[in-house]
């Protein structure tokens, strides 16, 4: 038989229903508590004091019962128990919100999805079953000091950044009433590493001939590796002269849209279409393959790489010795950002401008020597 509940505040009784949180000893396994509810005519029951530790003493066992008391005098009629009693996949624990929420991240490219889960994983571990409306801007704040040390700016400024997604969707959604303040991580801001077109030239050189028309493809048009990777024949048009980015890879998978899901439209240029006219027409579905006949994979950074040594060539990654490489070129000759943003299939003007940063910062080296 269960013992009599002992009541620590004087919340009235209701129809009979107890309104208030009560505790007793376990009859068989004394020293241990309970802490009881009865609550919309369900009996809750909560034996833990955290996580990690039961209730073996009478205290502990009083202060769980006040501070659920002290909620349900906040609260009243909104009082929701789930919150204080053990309910498996309660939807407002963090840990929950944040699986549902990673759930319907169906438009992550595959590349970017793995370090969104990374980071909501490191959040999971901090506020695990938190109720996710009871988290504060101070709350987020010890977050960010919790995280690994070895984590760049960068990152840590991503990972907070992911967090507030689900923030602010859960706003959107109207699951929360309020954004919590949120901190910010000063970022410094990265230096944009390019090369001349001479040393183009040479790196390309020293790549075997059979790779080399997707390398030239980078160099004349700057698009992102995966957009060349993925372009296709349905999007080379002879008779019009042009190209079509629409495409690209996200590590292996064939994703059908851009980074930034801008189709952009590029002029087919005589020098282009004469290397790639002898490929066209017989069966293909990719317009770059390797030897094996299938899409270039990220072998072709270590294809780049080779070369690169074999040259002597300044120490950039492919991305910065074409696609960097070829909006600080533009920029440095007086074209226009409005037209290399155009080109590149950029989102926002704010991207494009960091060529010109470059561009100054080449000048001043250039002044010092």
């Amino acid at each position: 038989m269960t013992p009599a509940p002992r009541y620590v505040s004087d919340t009235p009784q209701k129809g009979g229903i107890v309104m208030r949180a009560a505790y007793y000893e376990r009859k068989e396994r004394p020293g241990y508590w309970i802490v009881w509810l009865n609550w919309g005519g369900k009996s809750w029951k909560r034996s833990h004091y955290d996580d990690d530790i039961a209730l073996i003493h009478q205290d502990m066992a009083i202060q769980i019962a006040s501070a659920i008391n002290a909620d349900i005098k906040r609260r009243g009629k909104n009082f929701d128990p789930r919150r204080w009693f053990r309910t498996r996949g309660y939807e407002y624990q963090f840990s929950q919100y944040a699986q549902n929420w990673l759930a319907k991240q169906t438009h992550y490219a595959p590349t970017v999805i793995r370090g969104v889960h990374r980071y909501v994983g490191y959040a999971t571990e901090f506020f695990g079953k938190i109720d996710i409306r009871e988290i504060r801007k101070g709350d987020i704040e010890d977050f960010l000091t919790s995280l690994p040390e070895h984590l760049s700016p960068k990152t840590r400024r991503n990972v907070l950044g992911t967090i507030h997604k689900i923030f602010s969707d859960g706003y959107d959604r109207e699951d929360i009433d309020r954004i919590p303040g949120w901190p910010k991580v000063s970022v410094p801001e990265p230096e944009i590493r390019w090369i001349s077109r001479e040393w183009q030239d040479k790196i390309i050189e020293n790549i075997p001939k059979r790779h080399q028309s997707i390398f030239r493809f980078l160099q004349t048009y700057g698009c992102r590796p995966g957009e060349a990777r993925a372009l296709m024949w349905d999007c080379v048009d002879f008779e019009k002269g042009t190209i079509c980015i629409k495409r690209t890879f996200s590590g292996i998978v064939l994703v059908e849209r851009t980074k930034t899901s801008v189709i952009h439209n590029l002029p087919l240029l005589p020098e282009i279409a004469d290397m790639l006219k002898p490929f066209r027409g017989i069966g293909r579905t990719f317009v770059f393959i390797n030897s094996y006949g299938n899409p270039y994979r990220d072998s072709i950074n270590r294809i780049w790489r080779k070369a690169q040594a074999s040259a002597g060539a300044p120490n950039v990654t492919l991305y910065q010795g074409t696609r960097h490489s070829k909006g600080s070129q533009l920029i440095s000759e007086g074209h226009s950002i409005e037209l290399v943003k155009q080109l590149f299939g950029h989102s926002i003007i704010k991207t494009t401008e960091k060529y010109s940063k470059a561009d100054v910062g080449a000048i001043r080296k250039m002044l010092q020597a």
